[in-house]
């Protein structure tokens, strides 16, 4: 048996910094995974944009992608839109500042990613306009989150489907995110989960008078 090489994949912070720096600590503890392949939605819902922007941005282990809430701060907010989602937007917007957006507009919303050997179409969600489709054609497996659900072994474009969960974005204070083991030709799919304490994030939501904060607590932190 020869070495095992190690990455992680992510998806779904959802500026929830409290459940990241778990996942943080975990991979700091574990030098051997030098990549971190990130599906996008890292920003808006939680209370921490700013931080969690600043890590999947700067640390040199991270490959990012963006979600449809990173692409919706590039969008016209309609004010007509549910209140607390338009007023949430327009936190985000302002907390993050002219300078992070513009950092922001750089990361592409799919990417084709080589890594030992092995091509991945890392994505966040089926929606074709945010798809190369070109990339796609050479890539044996897509890495997609938005449904913050663990799976793999489904299905799009005729390509394996693996999705790592949501690190920040599930009730009762869960993590999930993925290990991938390559050993030689042959790779192992490992899903991970751990736990925080989501109080933490109530008193951060509370404290940064989040909007929307009153339903974010009522599901990740009552799971109702």
């Amino acid at each position: 048996m020869g070495n095992i090489n190690r990455i992680a994949v992510v998806a779904d912070i959802h500026a929830n910094m409290h459940a990241f720096k778990m996942f943080i600590d975990y991979l700091n503890a574990r030098p051997d995974i030098g990549t971190v392949l990130n599906l996008g939605d890292f920003l808006q819902l939680g209370p921490n944009p700013n931080e969690v922007f600043d890590i999947v941005m700067n640390d040199k282990r991270f490959i990012n992608i963006l979600g449809n809430n990173e692409i919706e701060l590039f969008e016209d907010i309609d004010d007509e839109e549910n209140n607390d989602r338009y007023k949430h937007k327009t936190w985000t917007k302002d907390t993050i500042g002219n300078d992070r957006i513009n950092k922001l507009a750089q990361i592409p919303r799919s990417k084709c990613v080589e890594v030992w050997g092995k091509k991945f179409m890392l994505i966040h969600t089926v929606v074709e306009q945010y798809v190369d489709l070109d990339e796609l054609k050479n890539c044996e497996y897509v890495f997609m989150g938005h449904t913050h659900q663990q799976t793999f072994g489904s299905y799009w474009k005729e390509r394996k489907v693996m999705n790592p969960g949501s690190i920040g974005y599930n009730p009762n204070g869960i993590i999930n995110f993925a290990i991938i083991e390559f050993d030689g030709d042959i790779m192992n799919f490992i899903f991970k989960t751990m736990k925080y304490n989501p109080q933490l994030l109530k008193k951060d939501l509370v404290e940064n008078e989040v909007p929307g904060t009153k339903g974010i607590v009522r599901y990740l932190v009552d799971g109702d």
